[in-house]
C-alpha cells in the first residue's frame, strides 16, 4: 500500500511522498505517521498525524439459498442433493486476500462438500459460494454449517454465524432392464424378463418390490418379473421411509436392446480438406492422444410379432467430449424366419451408430466413456449403459476440459449510425474500436507507474516411484546401481496357509482315515543275571601204591590213602557278585518276569491354519514431473519515477507499465453494434459471444496406466465471428484446448 502525505508541502513544483508496505499497516487500528524534514542548513521540522482506523469487514449474511434437498447419492442428479450456501462480507476497503471465510460442518461424518469453494469480489463485497450434501435424512433432518469470518492482522475477534439445511427422504429410484434368454437378438414373440435390481434408494434403505397387472415376479428373486409381449406391467417400489415410486410400462415402451460386442469396431479417422474422412484399421495402435477415432456399435436384432410393431431407441454419450455422428435403425434379415415374418421387413431390425472422439478418451480402462441407450417412450426408466472399448495411446500428459456447457449467449448486431464521443477508458476505447470507431485524436499524461512482482503461480510437481524387493541385499544392490533411489521402509503382509497333519489315536473319531496299526504299549520286563567266577581250595584223597621187600628177597605191594589239597575254579549265576573278589565271566542270562502289552491305534487326519508373515523391502525415487511456474503479476502502483526505479532494483520487481490518463476522440460512421440475446437477420450479426463452463481434468500416463485427476471448475468467454451455434462453440473451445 502506498500512502501519500496529503499535507506535504510543495515548493518549486516538488512534492514529497512516503510509501508504506501493506503488511506494516493494520487497517483496523489507528496509525500515527511522523514526518521530519531537514534542509541544507541542518534545520528540521516535524509533523505528526494520526490516521483513523478503517471499520473492520462486516459479515452481511451467511445462509443457505435453496432447500430442502435430497440425501446424497452418486447416481442421482447433483442438483437434487446439493445445498447452496452463500456468505456475503462487506469489506469496508480491506484487502479481500486478508479476509478468510471458513465453513465447518457440525456433523463431519454425515456431511460432505460436493464442490470447491468459489470466491467472487464485486466492488466492496466479497461473496463466497460453497456447496454441501448429507448422506441420509436421519432422525434430525437438519445439518448445521458454521461460518467463521477472520481478518489477518486484525485485533477484532472472529465473527461466527450458524445456518442449517434440511434433507428430506428421497423416493426410490427405479431402474429397469429387459433381458432375453441369451440367444441371438431379442424375440418379442416370447415373454420378456424385466430386471429391476438396479433400482435403489438414495437414503440407503432396503426396497420392497410389488409387481402388478401382467407382470409375474420371479419365485426366487422378487426384483425380477416376467411380462408377455402383449401385456402391460406395473411395479410399485417402496422404501423403509414409506416413500413410493410407481411405474407402468409395456414391453415395447420399456425395452432397450443390448450392444452386440462382436460387432463393435474402432477406426482412426484422418480428415483432409475437400475429401471425406479416411479410416484405417485399429492395428495402427498406439495412437497419439489427439487422434480422432470412430467407434462403430450395433445392437442385438429385435424380432417383432407384427409388421406394425416398432420400438424407438435413442443413444447419448456420457463422460467424453466426443459426439454420436450417426445413429439409425437398420432392417435385419434373420437367418431363420418364422411363419408370418416378412424377411428383411420392419418386424426385424437392429440399431447401428458411429461415435467420433479422441483416442485419449479411450485410453484408460477405468475412465472409459459410456454409451447410454434408452427407450424414447420412457427415457428416464428404460436405460442401458455400455463402456466403449479401450485403445493404446502414446504417453499422455495433458490438461483437458470436459462436461462443457454453453450459457449467456449473445449476438453483436450492426445498425447504421454516426457517432462521435470522447473516451477516457482504454478498455472502453478498445471495445469501441472493435465496434467500428476510429480515433480522431489522442492525448495522455503520466499519473503513476504499475509495478510488477515475480510470483510463483504453480508449485513444482513430483512423482514418486516405488520398487519392492524380497531381500534387503537386493534393495541395497539396486540402490547402489541406480541413482536417485533410496531406502523407504518395509512392507509386511500376513496370510494364512493350511497345514494337514495326521495323528494316531486309541479310538476312532470323525477324521478316521481307515488306516490302523498295532503298537507296543508296555514292553516285556526281564531279569538279567551275570555269571561270576571265584577260586577256592579243596581236599581230596588219593591211593598210593608202594613196593616193599623183606629180607630174604620177598617183595609185596602196599596200598595207602593220602589226603591232598588243590586250587579249583567255581562259577555261579547272580544279580551281583557275592564278594568283591569274584569276577564276572562275561556271560549273562535273562528271566522274563512280565510279558509285553500291545494295542490297536487308528490314523486320523486334520487341518490347521498357520499365519505366514512375508516382508518386502521398499525403495523409492522422487522425480520432478513439472517445474515450478512463475509469472509477473501486478504488485502496486507508485506515483513518481524515483520510487518506481528504487523498487525496481529488487530482482523480483520490475516496472510493468506507465499509468497514463488517456483521452481519445473517436468517430464511427455507418453502423453501430449492440449486444442482444437474439437476432432477426443473421446477415447483421458480426459476432457471437457466450460463456462456456465445465471441468478441468489432468490426464497423465504412469506405468502404462492413464491417470485422471480433476483439477477444478473451468470457465471461459467465447467470441466468434458471425452466427455460431452451440455445437460449433463447443468444437472451437475444444480446438483451442488442443
Amino acid at each position: 500500500m502506498t500512502v501519500d502525505d496529503g499535507e506535504g508541502r510543495e515548493r518549486n513544483g516538488v512534492t514529497r511522498s512516503v510509501a508504506f508496505e501493506r503488511a506494516d499497516v493494520d487497517a483496523s487500528a489507528n496509525t500515527t505517521v511522523t514526518a521530519t524534514a531537514v534542509d541544507a542548513r541542518g534545520q528540521t521540522a516535524t509533523a505528526t498525524r494520526t490516521l483513523g482506523s478503517r471499520e473492520a469487514p462486516r459479515l452481511l449474511s451467511a445462509e443457505f439459498v435453496n432447500g430442502p434437498v435430497d440425501s446424497y447419492h452418486e447416481r442421482i442428479d447433483a442438483g437434487r442433493y446439493t445445498a447452496h450456501h452463500v456468505t456475503k462480507v462487506d469489506l469496508n476497503g480491506t484487502d479481500p486476500e486478508t479476509v478468510k471465510v471458513r465453513q465447518i460442518p457440525g456433523s463431519p461424518d454425515d456431511v460432505l462438500r460436493v464442490s470447491q469453494k468459489k470466491r467472487v469480489v464485486d466492488g466492496n463485497t466479497l461473496t463466497v459460494h460453497t456447496y454441501w450434501a448429507a448422506y441420509k435424512p436421519g432422525d434430525n433432518p437438519h445439518y448445521t454449517i458454521t461460518t467463521r469470518l477472520d481478518v489477518e492482522r486484525a485485533a477484532s475477534a472472529s465473527r461466527v454465524v450458524n445456518d442449517d439445511f434440511e434433507v428430506e427422504p428421497s423416493k426410490p429410484e427405479l431402474r429397469l432392464r429387459m433381458l432375453n434368454d441369451g440367444t441371438d437378438g431379442v424375440d418379442m414373440t416370447e415373454r420378456i424378463e424385466i430386471d429391476a435390481s438396479g433400482s435403489f434408494d438414495p437414503d440407503g434403505s432396503d426396497l420392497t418390490y410389488t409387481w402388478k397387472m401382467g407382470a409375474n415376479p420371479h419365485p426366487d428373486d422378487n426384483s425380477t418379473a416376467y411380462l408377455s409381449y402383449w401385456d402391460a406391467g406395473k411395479l410399485v417400489l417402496e422404501d423403509e421411509q414409506d416413500q413410493v415410486t410407481t411405474q407402468t410400462w409395456s414391453a415395447l415402451r420399456g425395452f432397450v436392446p443390448e450392444i452386440d460386442d462382436s460387432k463393435t469396431d474402432v477406426w482412426p479417422v484422418y480428415h483432409e480438406t475437400g475429401t471425406t474422412p479416411t479410416m484405417y484399421p485399429i492395428s495402427s495402435q498406439p495412437y497419439s492422444s489427439a487422434q480422432t477415432l470412430r467407434v462403430r456399435v450395433r445392437t442385438e436384432p429385435i424380432h417383432f410379432r407384427r409388421e406394425t410393431s416398432s420400438v424407438s431407441v435413442g443413444a447419448e454419450l456420457d463422460g467424453s467430449a466426443g459426439e454420436i455422428v450417426r445413429w439409425n435403425e437398420v432392417p435385419y434379415t434373420p437367418i431363420e424366419t418364422r411363419p408370418g415374418d416378412a424377411v428383411g421387413g420392419r418386424n426385424s431390425v437392429y440399431y447401428e451408430g458411429v461415435i467420433e472422439l479422441e483416442a485419449a478418451a479411450l485410453a484408460s480402462e477405468d475412465l472409459r466413456p459410456t454409451l447410454t441407450l434408452y427407450n424414447e417412450e420412457q427415457p428416464d426408466f428404460a436405460r442401458e449403459q455400455y463402456d466403449l472399448p479401450t485403445v493404446r495411446v502414446q504417453s499422455l500428459n495433458e490438461t483437458r476440459h470436459e462436461d462443457l456447457e454453453v450459457s449467456d449467449v449473445s449476438y453483436a448486431i450492426e445498425r447504421p449510425v454516426t457517432e462521435r464521443m470522447t473516451v477516457e477508458d482504454r478498455e472502453r476505447l478498445q471495445r469501441l474500436r472493435s465496434y467500428g470507431f476510429t480515433v480522431v485524436s489522442a492525448s495522455s499524461r503520466v499519473t503513476g507507474y504499475e509495478m510488477e512482482r515475480r510470483e510463483k503461480v504453480r508449485d513444482a510437481e513430483y512423482e514418486t516411484s516405488k520398487r519392492l524387493f524380497d531381500r534387503r541385499w537386493q534393495r541395497r544392490l539396486f540402490i547402489d546401481e541406480n541413482d536417485g533411489w533410496g531406502v523407504s521402509g518395509t512392507e509386511t503382509t500376513r496370510h494364512r496357509e493350511p497345514r494337514t497333519e495326521t495323528e494316531w489315536r486309541s479310538a476312532r473319531g470323525e477324521d478316521y482315515t481307515g488306516e490302523t496299526r498295532r503298537v507296543l504299549v508296555s514292553p516285556a520286563r526281564y531279569l538279567t543275571e551275570r555269571q561270576y567266577r571265584y577260586w577256592t581250595t579243596e581236599t581230596y584223597e588219593r591211593e598210593v601204591e608202594s613196593r616193599q621187600c623183606l629180607w630174604g628177597g620177598h617183595c609185596y605191594t602196599v596200598t595207602r590213602t593220602e589226603e591232598r589239597t588243590r586250587r579249583v575254579s567255581k562259577t555261579y549265576w547272580s544279580l551281583s557278585a557275592r564278594s568283591s573278589s569274584h569276577s564276572p565271566t562275561g556271560r549273562t542270562r535273562q528271566h522274563k518276569i512280565r510279558s509285553a502289552e500291545y494295542e490297536t491305534q487308528y490314523e486320523h487326519r486334520y487341518t490347521t491354519w498357520e499365519t505366514v508373515t512375508e516382508r518386502r523391502y521398499e525403495a523409492t525415487k522422487r522425480e520432478l514431473v513439472s517445474p515450478a511456474v512463475y509469472e509477473w503479476r501486478d504488485y502496486r502502483t507508485v506515483a513518481d519515477s524515483q520510487t518506481a526505479w528504487r523498487l525496481a532494483k529488487a530482482d523480483d520487481i520490475r516496472i510493468g507499465a506507465e499509468r497514463r490518463k488517456p483521452t481519445w476522440e473517436v468517430l464511427r460512421e455507418g453502423t453501430k453494434t449492440v449486444e442482444r440475446p437474439a437476432y432477426e437477420d443473421a446477415g447483421n450479426v458480426t459476432s457471437t459471444h457466450a460463456t462456456v463452463t465445465g471441468t478441468t481434468v489432468r490426464y497423465t500416463t504412469q506405468d502404462g496406466e492413464v491417470r485422471r485427476r480433476v483439477v477444478g471448475p473451468f470457465e471461459t468467454e467465447f467470441s466468434g465471428a458471425g452466427v455460431v451455434n452451440e455445437e460449433s462453440i463447443l468444437r472451437e473451445v475444444r480446438e483451442e484446448e488442443d
